[in-house]
């Protein structure tokens, strides 16, 4: 078996390099808030159905039990208040969230190329 390779040369004509120095300018980018909106929308659902499942249990577990039975149990109800507590905490914590994600992307940003010289 014989194997033959033909080499060809490349010639380069010309380079396109972009500028040193790029602004950006996000005012008119309405559909980052948009969908900022459909996830805002989406989080507020999630949130609400998170928080109506717990009443659920928690009215469930009172109307099912008896007086002394352990579902009236004062640690019972400190859980059920634990899980409503965090559960308020994570939504606070996303909304922050949400709003430093929105107010970096409405900053004006520049972006500086690396000359090699």
């Amino acid at each position: 078996m014989v194997a033959c390779f033909w080499y060809a040369t490349i010639d380069v004509n010309s380079v396109h390099l972009p500028p040193l120095k790029v602004s950006f300018d996000f005012e008119n980018q309405e559909w980052i808030q948009k969908e900022a909106d459909k996830v805002a929308d989406r989080a507020e659902h999630m949130f609400y159905e998170v928080h109506n499942s717990l009443s659920k249990i928690t009215d469930k577990l009172i109307a099912a039990g008896a007086p002394h039975s352990i579902t009236n149990t004062p640690e019972l109800r400190h859980q059920i208040a634990e899980l409503e507590g965090m559960l308020q905490k994570e939504k606070m914590e996303f909304q922050d969230s949400l709003q430093k994600a929105l107010k970096g992307v409405k900053k004006r940003g520049t972006c500086y190329r690396h000359s090699r010289n």
